[in-house]
């Protein structure tokens, strides 16, 4: 009876290394069209977070980064809370414009191309998606709120309504 034996983590990491190196090899050498031209650049990009895994970069960062057990909401002080909350606001607030807004597909891929939201981010895109629904409601009659039009309309509400 044969055992079957086990590569090590390290192994395994220099054969996936060496494996997706042929397979650039082997595109790099043939005409290069359209869909491969993509398949190519992704190839590049995952040799190169291979490269960085196996120098421990990403595995370092996420020792580092996750906590050894999980906190409870109700563990946590207030500070802790606001903190945790202020750190991913910005991401929950990109992801609730995205899907709950109504974005034009320009301004959504915009939306979908941040990797990192920041505050600043989402405040351009806020902007950006305001200016299209106003644009939209001025397209559709909708006078603006404030403007004599409004104020027009919203008296002869109230007076319909007395």
């Amino acid at each position: 009876m044969k055992t079957k034996k086990t590569k090590t983590p390290a192994q395994l990491r220099t054969a996936t290394a060496a494996l997706l190196g042929d397979y650039l090899k082997a595109i790099e050498a043939s005409p290069v069209h359209g869909e491969a031209a993509e398949a190519l650049a992704f190839l590049r990009c995952a040799q190169a977070d291979l490269a960085s895994v196996l120098a421990g970069g990403w595995i370092a960062e996420a020792a580092a980064a996750t906590p050894a057990t999980p906190a409870a909401p109700a563990d946590l002080t207030d500070a802790q809370l606001f903190a945790h909350y202020r750190k991913i606001a910005p991401a929950e607030d990109l992801a609730f414009l995205v899907r709950h807004g109504r974005l034009s597909s320009a301004l959504e891929a915009r939306a979908r191309a941040v990797v990192k939201p920041t505050a600043a981010d989402v405040g351009q895109l806020r902007a950006a998606w305001r200016v299209e629904q106003l644009a939209a409601e001025r397209a559709a009659g909708v006078p603006a709120v404030g403007s004599l039009a409004w104020h027009e309309a919203t008296r002869d509400a109230a007076d319909v309504a007395a």
